[in-house]
């Protein structure tokens, strides 16, 4: 741990849940439903970085490009729907989670300060995971409720 007091590896989780780029897609889908997360970082076997997988990558992947569209005002006029989108989770649903990672996910060294975190979480999403710069492992994540946890806690004398 740092002695810098706003350094971030001073309040990054540590104990952290992650997934092996090796994992099948129903595995991971069993870790988002038993902790209630959203997004896991994924590593290799060698505890090596290799970005994470979201709920939110696995529903842009599933979904028609319309859907994905910034500039959709409406989209009624889909004669498919629901059984459409299970349809292909059905189809993709044996397969590794190693194509389903964000590379571009949101990292950080482990020396930075709190400041800095704040500003890639408000314009790279959460979790942050910190990574060791040489090694390229991973060190512990920092995510939006430990960004306010810190912002709720008194101030120490």
């Amino acid at each position: 741990m740092s002695k810098k007091p706003d350094c971030i590896s001073n309040y990054m989780i540590t104990d952290v849940i992650t997934l092996n780029k090796n994992d099948d897609f129903e595995q991971a889908v069993d870790i988002f439903e038993k902790h209630k997360i959203r997004c896991v970082p994924v590593i290799d076997d060698a505890g090596v970085f290799c970005g994470t997988f979201s709920l939110h990558t696995v529903i842009k992947k599933i979904s028609p490009l319309a859907a994905q569209s910034e500039s959709a005002m409406s989209l009624n006029f889909f004669t498919t729907g629901i059984d459409f989108i299970r349809d292909k989770y059905q189809s993709i649903k044996d397969q590794k989670i190693d194509i389903f990672l964000d590379k571009e996910a949101p990292k950080i060294k482990a020396d930075v300060h709190f400041m800095e975190v704040l500003n890639v979480l408000i314009h790279g999403g959460s979790p942050v995971s910190v990574v060791d710069p040489k090694t390229h492992k991973l060190l512990g994540i920092f995510t939006y409720q430990e960004a306010f946890k810190l912002m709720r806690a008194p101030k120490k004398k």
